[in-house]
C-alpha cells in the first residue's frame, strides 16, 4: 500500500529510478538516495505530499518532468553543479517551497517548472541559463537575472501578476516576447 510507506532506503547499486516509481506515496517523508544515482524519471515522486528532500546526488543531471510535483513538504531545494535541466512542471504545486538555489551550469528551466509554488517569492537566475519554458515562475514577486545573461527569454514570467521587482543586468541585449506579460512590475 503506497499510502503507508514513510521511509525508503535505496541501495547503492541502484543507478536509475523509473517513471512513477513512488508516485502517490502520500505518507513518504524520507528517501535515502544512492550516491551513484544517475536518473530520476518523470513523475518519480509525484504527489508525495510529505516528502522532505533538499538536494539530489551529484550524478543526477536532469530533474525530469513532474518529478517533485505536488511534493508539498519541500521547503528548500539546492541545485548541485551537475544539474543542467529542470523539466516541465518539475516542482509544480510544491506549495511549501520558499527557496531554490540554482547552480551555475544550469541551462534549461522548462514550462511551469515552479507553477503553483505559492511561497516561492524570489529567485536569482544564473547567467548560464539559456532556455526557459512558458510561465516558469507565475507566482514570483522578485526575479534577479545575474550579470552575463544576454537574453531575457520569451514568456519567462508570463502572467506573473504578483511580480513587483525585476533586476535586469547591463549584459542584456534582448528581452523576449511576452517575457513580463500581464505582470504588475513596479520596479525594474
Amino acid at each position: 500500500d503506497n499510502k503507508t510507506i514513510q521511509t525508503v532506503s535505496i541501495p547503492e547499486t541502484v543507478v536509475s529510478i523509473g517513471e512513477r516509481a513512488f508516485q502517490g506515496c502520500s505518507a513518504l517523508v524520507t528517501v535515502q538516495l544512492p550516491s551513484k544515482l544517475e536518473t530520476l524519471e518523470k513523475y518519480a515522486f509525484y504527489s508525495c505530499a510529505k516528502l522532505q528532500i533538499d538536494s539530489l546526488p551529484e550524478g543526477i543531471t536532469e530533474i525530469a518532468d513532474y518529478t517533485f510535483a505536488y511534493c508539498n513538504a519541500i521547503t528548500v531545494f539546492q541545485f548541485h553543479a551537475n544539474i543542467t535541466i529542470v523539466g516541465k512542471s518539475a516542482f509544480y504545486g510544491a506549495s511549501s517551497l520558499t527557496e531554490v538555489g540554482f547552480n551555475h551550469g544550469l541551462l534549461e528551466i522548462m514550462n511551469a517548472a515552479f507553477g503553483k509554488c505559492n511561497n516561492l517569492k524570489s529567485v536569482t537566475i544564473p547567467s548560464t541559463v539559456k532556455t526557459f519554458g512558458q510561465a516558469v515562475f507565475p507566482l514570483i514577486e522578485q526575479i534577479v537575472f545575474e550579470d552575463g545573461i544576454d537574453t531575457i527569454p520569451a514568456y519567462v514570467c508570463y502572467g506573473a501578476s504578483k511580480l513587483t521587482d525585476v533586476v535586469i543586468p547591463q549584459s542584456v541585449v534582448t528581452i523576449g516576447k511576452y517575457a513580463f506579460y500581464n505582470c504588475s512590475v513596479i520596479e525594474i
